[in-house]
């Protein structure tokens, strides 16, 4: 994979969630969006996220609405 920003890496970070419907978008210099579909799922500083808690909200987002 090429990466062309960071929105090309937020992508590559959601790993097999981007499949599942999320997808993570800075929102500015400090925060990014989490998004299942539509839904705001979380918010996290860009300087404390990492793949692991990324992932951990997915998957405890879908647990969670049974998806």
């Amino acid at each position: 994979m090429i990466y062309k920003g960071l929105q090309s890496i937020y992508t590559a970070a959601l790993g097999e969630y981007r499949d599942k419907g999320f997808r993570l978008v800075a929102h500015d210099d400090h925060v990014a969006v989490l998004f299942y579909q539509d839904e705001k799922v979380g918010v996290f500083s860009q300087t404390g996220m990492t793949i692991q808690s990324l992932h951990e909200v997915c998957k405890e987002y879908l647990e969670r609405e049974g998806k």
